[in-house]
């Protein structure tokens, strides 16, 4: 079994919030695919841009699992995404195997961020005023197998940036 903990996707910037405000509302799901399994869902800290504290299991390669949310901009200037960075996951092993079970599992997760019409989010894309879109975070385990012993994943985070356009 492979378990996350402590998810996180954020979005930063810093200035005046009467001006600039991208933010996530809405938070749907989640959305399984195969064995996966939702152990805590996640939330968003009030005012801000972070989603975090989800917890999901793994139990079969290719498992996957989505949530969606509002990414709206409900600020006076247009925003455009300088930059997408994701975490390198950390991965807490035991038992006999533990670190061919860790490299295994670490190297199988990925992360993806898209818009509802599946276009993957991109440097570059422009955030209007006033708009909201529909976008969807998928945390996918692609691992060569199963650890024989479980493993708990660590440092798994989207950062999004945003920058005036």
């Amino acid at each position: 079994m492979v378990v996350t903990s402590n998810v996180d996707i954020r979005n930063e910037y810093t200035g005046n919030s009467t001006i600039w405000s991208v933010g996530y509302s809405d938070i749907e799901g989640p959305i399984i695919e195969g064995n996966a399994e939702e152990l805590s869902p996640p939330t968003v800290v009030s005012k801000s841009t972070i989603l975090k504290d989800f917890r999901v299991a793994f139990h079969s390669k290719n498992d996957s699992i989505s949530y969606t949310f509002k990414l709206g901009n409900h600020g006076v200037l247009d925003s455009r995404v300088s930059s997408i960075e994701y975490s390198n996951p950390y991965c807490i092993g035991s038992g006999d195997n533990e670190y061919e079970d860790t490299q295994m599992v670490c190297r199988g997760i990925t992360m993806k961020l898209t818009y509802e019409n599946g276009k993957e989010i991109e440097v570059g894309d422009i955030l209007r005023q006033g708009l909201t879109e529909k976008v969807k975070l998928t945390i996918t385990y692609n691992g060569d197998g199963m650890p024989k012993n479980p493993v708990t994943v660590e440092n798994l985070s989207a950062t999004v940036i945003y920058v005036q356009d």
